[in-house]
């Protein structure tokens, strides 16, 4: 009897080690990279530095769809970011809406033709997602102009975007820079994880560059062209971001270039934006995979971005299966009770998290949960 007593003791014992060592492995390079951006931040936000690159061409990139109820209201707000200096032209690219979208814009067009040096709209006859969109409206772009400021249509931009962006690229060596989000309609445990990203990008800009920018807001050389775009995938953003930095350029985000855009309003289309942010970003790490074994900083952090977005997520799910199988092979009464704890409050923190309700000291433990949960659903889809 006690020689089975101690083989149960010895396999819930082994059945813990591996339970816990996966979930360290899945979690410690989230408090790695965090300690690392936040040492990164120590030494100020990232400030534009003068150079003496000119830039005389811009053209704003409008991708819409359907987007009827706002799109006016967009346009009267990129003809009021001018600039004296520079040349600004529009391009808008509709992905075959099938609302009101194209006559409005047209319309529009007809009584501001004047706001911008020039306006042109492409409209597509298939819809084949953003990706595709911007993808095509690149290679109309060419080269004809130094950069293009892309933008989408439910972000309103605070401020004068145009001289800051200007301050930035008169430095050769800057190739992206993003804006810094302000969000509308955002709960107490959306804005922790839109807050935590921020933290993130924010820091990678001064360690190299982030990978991650974001669409809303973001400007970048003409060094970017069709064939830098993966059109079968989303997160056009990061994909131009990423080919930036290897152009031998550097994608940085801004802390004082700032947008406002409205989140999705139900918890489920929330959750559905960031599946399909997570694949597009997975998707992009994969095809970026050579940087896993690079020795520079950015390889660094694409190759723990990699781990975070990829590995992490499976490996937590490897120590739910473990735990699940402890409790199934194992009596109750012979559990440990500090490893049973720190399973309630993993879980309690991940529900919470998951139906957008704050818990003091568990709500960025919970954001992390349930991101890895929309990293799994997007793997698995």
């Amino acid at each position: 009897m006690k020689v089975l007593e101690s083989a149960w003791l010895l396999q819930m014992v082994d059945l813990v080690m591996v339970e816990v060592a996966l979930a360290c492995a899945a979690f410690l390079p989230f408090a790695w990279h965090r300690l690392r951006v936040g040492y990164a931040l120590k030494q100020g936000p990232l400030q534009p530095t003068i150079g003496s690159d000119k830039i005389e061409r811009i053209v704003w990139l409008l991708p819409v769809w359907n987007e009827e109820l706002i799109i006016e209201s967009k346009l009267n707000d990129l003809a009021l970011q001018q600039s004296s200096s520079v040349e600004v032209h529009l391009h808008i690219v509709d992905s075959a809406s099938n609302d009101a979208t194209v006559s409005i814009i047209d319309d529009w067009v007809k009584r501001n033709r004047s706001k911008f040096n020039s306006i042109t709209v492409d409209v597509m006859n298939k819809r084949l997602g953003k990706s595709a969109a911007v993808a095509r409206s690149l290679e109309l772009i060419g080269d004809k102009f130094d950069l293009v400021i892309m933008t989408d249509a439910d972000a309103r931009i605070l401020g004068e975007a145009i001289p800051r962006i200007l301050e930035w690229f008169s430095n050769p060596m800057i190739g992206a820079v993003g804006g810094t989000p302000v969000r509308e309609g955002a709960t107490y445990v959306e804005q922790i994880h839109r807050d935590m990203f921020t933290v993130v990008r924010l820091g990678e800009s001064i360690i190299d560059s982030t990978p991650f920018l974001e669409g809303s807001l973001l400007a970048f050389r003409t060094v970017i062209s069709a064939s830098d775009i993966a059109i079968g995938a989303n997160a056009d953003d990061a994909q131009i971001a990423t080919a930036i930095r290897e152009y031998g350029l550097r994608s940085v985000q801004d802390s004082k270039l700032h947008f406002s855009d409205q989140l999705p309003t139900t918890r489920k289309s929330r959750m559905r934006q960031k599946v399909r942010r997570g694949q597009g970003i997975q998707r992009l790490l994969i095809r970026k995979r050579s940087h896993w074994i690079g020795k520079t900083k950015f390889d660094g952090i694409i190759r723990i971005e990699s781990w975070m977005h990829i590995v992490s997520p499976i490996l937590l799910f490897a120590a739910i299966l473990v735990m699940i199988s402890r409790y199934i092979v194992m009596p109750f009464d012979q559990q440990s009770q500090f490893v049973i704890a720190i399973e309630c409050i993993l879980f309690i923190a991940w529900l919470s998290s998951r139906f957008e309700r704050s818990l003091p000291l568990l709500s960025v433990l919970g954001n992390i949960l349930v991101g890895m949960e929309h990293l799994l659903t997007a793997m698995f889809h």
